[in-house]
């Protein structure tokens, strides 16, 4: 590499010197040492530095061209290249306005962001995980008989069983294999501290426990830790759907197949998300799931056709259980089809469901399959939970995407 300096040494004399470098370390930082005690505090330099090798393709340029003028301080003047931790670095001179100058790395980023995906895109593993139950029938703590509905405290992911043949509430903490008793004597009753055949059961953010109690005709309420509970609400007719303080919302019509009545409905969800206090009905005998606004004095088939049975996507078979998701999407339990049923309502509402758990029309007892659900939950990662009754099981059903 060569360095040449030109210098005057008189008002028309110019003297050139040339600075021989043979070698260069191939360490991070090369410095060129040029040592002159006569120089003048300013001169003209030109420099032609071809290549310096500190990383496997770093390079180091200067125009051969121009004339970079610079200010000498002292009698050594270094270069020292720069680079950066990427693999390849473009370094370029530039002047600064005190005519000195620097070498600077330049660098890249690029980012990446992913898109969300909505309820069209889910999926669910097709192999259940037995959470609760044995798959036979029984009444010790491990065990269950006929178990109805169920219930995920979406915050602690404790899942309550209506375990209706046991005419108990059975409580299963996360990874436990038996569970508590917390409402109910294990016999029928109809005793303040009883049941007979509970059908379903909610959990209030005080933990306090609320079941419906078939055969009693009654819901009953169990205040957080005790076992003995008030009657909120008592019998209505087949066909009606009632508040807790006993005012009917929907049907009380008797029952029928018209949109102002409902026919055995089986299980219930309120829309808190979306359309406040909107009701959305499983009526089972007319095998469709009904949306029910407040104050409305009849309902609109939102899935399922009105008296018709069948295993189609587009039918059910007597659905017992209903949920909503945070995106009020629809998770139907279709009894007699032996299926779990996901009706996408957001981004769009789909009138067609997909089957997500079970086989359209198939029972079993292999953990792939399900036998007459009575009931599903979602927990805080929509995982799902089905009360495969007729197993005698609750099965967890991990979402996959």
């Amino acid at each position: 590499i060569n360095v040449n300096i030109f210098y005057k040494v008189g008002q028309n004399t110019a003297t050139t010197m040339v600075a021989n470098i043979t070698s260069l370390s191939t360490s991070s930082t090369n410095t060129i040492l040029i040592n002159s005690s006569t120089l003048v505090p300013t001169i003209s330099m030109t420099t032609n530095v071809s290549l310096i090798s500190t990383s496997s393709t770093a390079s180091i340029a200067t125009p051969t061209t121009s004339t970079t003028s610079i200010t000498w301080t002292s009698s050594t003047t270094s270069i020292t290249p720069t680079t950066s931790t990427t693999s390849t670095t473009s370094i370029t001179p530039t002047t600064s306005t005190t005519s000195t100058t620097s070498i600077t790395p330049t660098t890249s980023t690029t980012s990446t962001t992913t898109a969300p995906t909505y309820c069209p895109n889910w999926t669910w593993n097709g192999t259940g995980i037995i959470v609760a139950g044995t798959g036979t029938s029984g009444s010790a703590l491990n065990a269950l008989n006929q178990p109805w509905n169920i219930f995920i405290d979406s915050l602690t992911d404790i899942l309550y069983v209506a375990d209706s043949l046991n005419h108990r509430i059975i409580k299963y903490l996360p990874n436990a294999t038996s569970g508590i008793v917390v409402a109910g004597t294990g016999s029928s009753s109809s005793l303040s501290n009883g049941l007979n055949t509970p059908k379903d059961v909610f959990v209030d953010s005080s933990g306090n426990i609320f079941v419906a109690d078939s055969v009693n005709h009654r819901i009953q309420f169990f205040p957080n830790g005790s076992l003995t509970a008030s009657t909120i609400s008592t019998t209505w007719n087949v066909g009606t759907a009632v508040w807790a303080n006993g005012t009917a919302v929907a049907g009380n019509q008797g029952a029928g197949s018209n949109l102002n009545q409902l026919n055995q409905p089986q299980g219930f969800t309120i829309d808190t998300q979306y359309n406040k206090s909107t009701m959305y009905i499983a009526n089972s005998n007319q095998h469709t799931i009904v949306q029910w606004l407040p104050g409305a004095s009849a309902g609109t088939i939102v899935a399922g056709i009105n008296g018709v049975r069948n295993g189609l996507n587009t039918t059910f078979d007597f659905p017992l259980a209903i949920k909503l998701d945070s995106y009020a999407n629809l998770f139907i339990a279709d009894n007699n089809n032996h299926r779990i049923q996901l009706y996408c309502r957001y981004p769009n509402v789909s009138s067609t469901g997909r089957t997500i758990a079970g086989t359209s029309g198939i029972s079993g007892s292999t953990q792939t399959l399900l036998k007459y659900p009575a009931g599903l939950a979602l927990d805080s990662l929509l995982n799902l939970y089905v009360s495969d009754t007729s197993n005698n099981r609750v099965l967890k059903f991990m979402r996959i995407t």
